[in-house]
């Protein structure tokens, strides 16, 4: 049995590998991806983008709005998976697949999310709960993540055909389920969120390893502010009438049950004992001798 001992040359040569060497691909060949996807599927981006700035603008009026953006978001992980992982990434690394299962999966909780808004009958869960501070900076990851991103690469040297979309590319995809998510007040919100967190941190490693080191630090800081977001505690049901502007006058004290119910039968019998005066009565009552 083959022993290692400290100053083998094996033992020099594995301190020599980076995760660039674990990498079957470059940079060229990883950015010809997204142009792939995108030659074949781009309806997909842009039906998704539209329809996630309209259920956006229309949330705090429409009730369906939070569901709508929930099954907006499984469809999206769904197609990302099937249009990615399962197709030209596949090709040149074999082991896309075990992330494009976890974009199935993901795609099933928020299935599952969305039935839960509508079975138990809740009003969508961006509306009141937000606190005042924390609903614009989740707006404003899911802004990023739909324009932001993709546009960003174009400063990193990428082709407009290869730019990154959402519910095609996974990166954008997973922000926008970062800032949505950072909209529900549940606690339910931090089990959808493991996988795309999950996720965008190995593309950060990932694209460090194919020294696109300016692209890998900007996903790992929006990375980093999408999750600080998400986890800001939500306002509270009564934060909004101590919030900025509110009427904090002293307000007079309420009567007790008991005051107001015998005020009100003292009124009622002082109105059932008087009679109204008629004209004889507003005469002298005196007889005149």
């Amino acid at each position: 049995m083959t022993t290692i001992r400290d100053g083998d040359p094996m033992l020099a040569d594995l301190s020599t590998y980076s995760l660039r060497d674990f990498l079957l691909f470059d940079a060229a060949i990883y950015r010809d991806l997204f142009g792939q996807v995108n030659a074949g599927h781009w309806p997909l981006a842009a039906i998704g983008i539209a329809l996630a700035v309209a259920l956006l603008a229309v949330r705090r009026r429409a009730s369906f709005a939070g569901l709508g953006l929930f099954v907006l978001l499984a469809a999206a992980f769904a197609s990302a998976a099937v249009v990615f992982f399962f197709g030209p990434y596949e090709t040149i690394n074999w082991a896309s697949v075990y992330p494009g299962w976890a974009f199935v999966a993901e795609a099933v909780l928020f299935v599952q999310a969305a039935v839960a808004l509508a079975a138990f009958g809740r009003r969508a869960p961006m509306q009141a709960q937000l606190r005042p501070d924390g609903g614009w900076p989740a707006i404003a990851v899911v802004l990023y993540a739909l324009f932001g991103h993709p546009l960003a690469g174009l400063a990193f040297g990428r082709g407009p055909e290869a730019l990154e979309w959402f519910a095609l590319a996974p990166s954008p995809t997973a922000l926008a389920a970062l800032g949505l998510l950072a909209l529900w007040p549940s606690r339910w919100r931090f089990l959808l969120a493991v996988i795309p967190v999950a996720w965008l941190l190995l593309d950060a490693a990932t694209l460090g390893g194919l020294d696109m080191t300016g692209e890998s630090w900007l996903l790992l800081v929006s990375t980093i502010l999408s999750a600080g977001i998400l986890v800001m505690p939500k306002r509270k049901a009564g934060a909004a009438a101590t919030g900025p502007g509110a009427n904090t006058a002293p307000q007079p004290a309420a009567k007790p049950a008991s005051d107001r119910t015998t005020d009100r039968r003292g009124r009622q019998g002082r109105r059932g004992s008087g009679r109204r005066p008629t004209a004889a009565g507003l005469l002298p009552t005196d007889r005149v001798q």
